[in-house]
């Protein structure tokens, strides 16, 4: 089955750049703000913004945030222009309208006007006078205006949810994610009482739902209702607050308990007597598939038809120690099996040595008696599918712009299911079809026919994954990195959905339940071996660069010290493996590095590991992955590095001149602005054109919640640059057309180095000599200073490496065919060659 839409740009959706004016009355919040509202705004100031700006708004972590105690407010201090700050965000500062309530802003800047400003920064701090009062409800309504000009709507066909916001979503028979079942006192903290990290919540009939804890195989909870709770949760907000909660008050808990034994009733302390293989799916109905001592496992949970009993079905696989399974502290029952009492009241159910497979059933709460008749292996085969229906959008070609075009692959805002598409990674089969990743635990499967290039084909193909934000297709398998485990997707009666979620590799130990406790990306070199990143920032995890091995049974750091990694690349003529971090302020940076084993990143310690390309962070403040295009049938861009920018919303060529001791980087911004945060770029197997899946959540400049885009060579010429590298002398430029040598002079070039922390007027001047031609598309700049960039400069006597801003070099030069272009470069050098190199 189909779903079409008909307009230009989304056969599925339409995006409606117009939205109702929130109605606001800004004059009379503004003069009722009391002492109780800015006592309210330092406690919403404390979680949200201190990070930034420092805690008492006098240090700023970030080191392009306003000190509000010290700066001018770049954009006003006025009670109204904080609030638009706040709300709308400017520069680099991100919007919190998805986040706090239009009060709430209020109260974050009457802290900072009465509470900082007042005491500390009088020359900034203002009183409204009743000409501000009388001039303010036009300006907000201007202002309003202009903001739902960029906020994205979508009009559902028939047949067609609204997935913005994540509010409908249906997901499925199960989700895997973490539970917290108490209250939550920081959210911030790396670990989180009361909390199963790695839940698997199935749906029962009856509206019951059962709670595992995959990492003890146990069930952590019951309770009828919602499948879960997933208010303030990365499901219905950019920033998600909370892990998930049950959805409704559970009436049975038991959290940190692992759930089987070998031998005696009694909770063991270690977890090396069993293994979660990977749960299977045939229809709504969910197959457990474990190991406990040498015997394998399968269970199935059900329920009555009012929910008021659940059970527990099992099939044990034979062997010759005794089993025991933790099952509920009372009111049991069980056919096929003992149950025994073990420490502390608890209640075991006893599963003796056996030549033969068993079947066994436990009922949790009164009659009737679940009999384990059910033979749980045909539920192991595959089964219909849950998501048939088929939704169809258009690719929106793009012009050449020097010999490139950007397309967009229309993503289905709207869709059966309600799904939120926040579009996180992405990967191609052999044949050229694309599998596509979001936030909410989706995997889509997009295709289009040769006959039909520009209708794109979506089909829902796996659900319930814990935040996936990475992807990579092996052997035309799906491999998705969540941030619980990775998953091996098998389709096995060849329908086009996924029926097994194997367990190919998870984390051995707790993984936190922080809603900034992230796990990113999913690349392979050419050994097979796989690369993710994790984060080291409000997460129990080390962060760093994690190498698994290609059967997913051993792992190993290459590379740790990371702060928040989103973005990784592998490839390349040397099979290198290159990553990104979210800068802290101390010495991690925007732009991407080599992983190196054994190397520290700078989150807090010092950096062993030079920036292979470094950024401004007002081009890039917050980086995403990288690809290598092809070698040879990209244009005159082929070979060369694409790194994206999460929060920027652009993508870069970089040019790298692999020299020793290590390499140096350039970096051209595409002429293109993206609609959504770039994160994961990939290189298609058959077009060999490069594809970027963007995503929207917090800290980004994003109109749009998810957009892939095509980069396309469309086969023009290009006069742009297309290569450049470090001399002895200075650096070379090297350009895709004959250049006119007129215009090649000096004067056609300024370089800065542009510093991060460096507030107010624009930076000095980098100083450079003559600009040369040394043939009709190659320029020579002398840099009188370039031996001081050597990293032999930056490095100390116990490795450790400082990292200089990029050079920028601006030039505005002419073709031979009269055509004028503006471009800037960011050159990262760390190596110089011979002055004959």
């Amino acid at each position: 089955m189909f779903i079409r839409l008909a307009t230009a740009i989304s056969f599925l959706i339409t995006l409606n750049w117009g939205i109702a004016i929130e109605s606001f009355d800004h004059v009379a919040t503004i003069m009722s703000l009391d002492n109780d509202d800015a006592k309210k705004g330092r406690e919403l100031y404390a979680v949200h913004c201190s990070s930034c700006h420092g805690k008492d708004g006098d240090l700023a972590l970030n080191p392009l945030a306003r000190r509000f105690a010290k700066d001018e407010l770049k954009f006003g201090s006025d009670p109204y222009s904080l609030w638009k700050t706040i709300s709308y965000g400017n520069g680099l500062m991100f919007r919190w309208d998805a986040v706090l309530t239009s009060k709430e802003r209020y109260q974050v800047a009457h802290f900072i006007s009465e509470l900082i400003l007042k005491k500390n920064n009088p020359n900034q701090y203002f009183t409204p006078s009743d000409d501000y009062f009388a001039q303010l409800p036009a300006i907000a309504e201007a202002d309003e205006k202009e903001q739902a000009s960029k906020v994205q709507k979508v009009e559902a066909a028939p047949g067609m949810i609204d997935g913005t916001g994540g509010k409908n979503m249906v997901y499925g028979p199960f989700m895997q994610h973490g539970v917290a079942y108490g209250a939550i006192k920081d959210k911030n903290a790396e670990y989180i009482a009361n909390v199963t990290e790695k839940a698997i919540i199935v749906d029962l009939p009856g509206k019951a739902v059962i709670c595992y804890d995959a990492h003890r195989l146990s069930v952590s909870g019951l309770w009828q209702g919602k499948l879960a709770n997933t208010d303030n949760t990365h499901h219905t907000s950019y920033k998600g607050e909370y892990c998930l909660r049950p959805g409704s008050s559970p009436s049975y808990t038991n959290i940190d308990s692992i759930g089987w034994s070998v031998g005696e009733p009694k909770a063991p302390k270690a977890r090396d007597h069993y293994h979660y293989k990977g749960l299977y799916l045939d229809g709504n109905t969910v197959v457990l598939s474990y190991s406990v001592g040498s015997r394998d496992i399968l269970e199935s949970p059900g329920a009555s038809e009012d929910g008021n009993v659940v059970w527990r079905n099992f099939k044990v696989g034979p062997g010759d120690k005794e089993l025991f399974c933790l099952v509920t502290s009372g009111g049991s029952k069980a056919t096929g099996g003992k149950l025994v009492q073990g420490e502390g009241g608890t209640i075991w159910l006893s599963l003796p040595p056996s030549k033969t497979p068993t079947s066994v059933s436990v009922a949790m709460g009164d009659s009737p008696l679940r009999t384990g008749e059910d033979d749980l292996e045909k539920h192991t085969k595959g089964g219909p599918r849950r998501w048939p229906q088929k939704v169809q959008t258009a690719v929106a070609p793009g012009k050449s712009v020097d010999g490139y075009a950007l397309d967009q692959l229309t993503v289905p805002l709207a869709n059966p299911w309600g799904s939120w598409m926040r579009t996180t990674a992405m990967d191609f089969f052999s044949d050229g079809r694309m599998a596509v990743s979001t936030l909410s635990g989706d995997v889509w499967i997009v295709s289009w026919s040769k006959d039909n290039p520009q209708a794109l084909t979506w089909s829902r193909y796996a659900t319930g994954l814990y935040e996936p934000l990475g992807l990579k297709i092996v052997d035309d398998t799906i491999y998705v990195r969540g941030r619980d485990r990775i998953t091996r997707l098998h389709d096995l009666n060849d329908n086009g959905e996924a029926d097994f979620y194997e367990n190919f590799y998870e984390e051995p130990d707790e993984i936190g339940a922080s809603y900034h406790a992230f796990i990113y990306d999913l690349q392979t070199d050419r050994s097979g071996n796989f690369y993710f990143s994790q984060s080291g920032y409000k997460s129990p995890l080390t962060g760093g660069v994690v190498k698994v091995s290609p059967d997913g049974k051993s792992a190993e750091f290459v590379g740790t010290d990371l702060r928040n990694p989103n973005g990784m690349g592998a490839g390349g003529p040397k099979d290198w493996v290159t990553i990104t971090d979210n800068p802290s302020g101390k010495a991690v940076y925007n732009g991407f590095f080599l992983a190196k084993k054994g190397a520290k990143y700078g989150y807090e310690n010092s950096r062993t590991v030079p920036m292979l390309v470094r950024l401004p962070a007002s081009v890039d403040s917050s980086s995403g992955g990288q690809c290598w295009s092809h070698a040879k049938k990209w244009g005159p861009l082929s070979g060369t590095v694409i790194h994206t920018s999460y929060s920027r919303c652009a993508a870069f060529y970089c040019f790298i001149q692999d020299i020793e001791p290590y390499p140096n980087g350039f970096a051209v911004r595409f002429p293109f602005d993206l609609d959504s945060g770039a994160m994961r770029p990939r290189l298609h197997p058959i077009d060999n054109q490069v594809y970027i899946t963007c995503h929207k959540g917090w800290d980004t400049t994003a109109p749009l919640d998810g957009v892939i885009y095509r980069f396309r060579h469309a086969g023009e010429n290009m006069v742009g640059i297309c290569d450049a590298a470090v001399t002895g002398s200075g650096i070379r430029l090297t350009f895709a057309a004959d250049l006119d040598p007129a215009s090649v002079k000096s004067s056609a070039f300024r370089a800065f180095r542009d510093d991060d922390s460096k507030k107010g007027p624009e930076s000095p001047a980098y100083k450079l000599g003559k600009a040369y031609l040394i043939d009709p598309r190659t320029i020579e700049i002398d840099v009188p200073d370039i031996g001081k960039e050597s990293l032999a400069n930056r490095t100390d006597e116990k490795g450790n490496v400082s990292v200089e801003p990029p050079i920028s070099l601006s030039y505005k030069l002419r073709s031979k065919n009269g055509t004028t272009f503006e471009q800037t470069i960011y050159a990262t050098i760390n190596s110089l060659p011979s002055k004959d190199g």
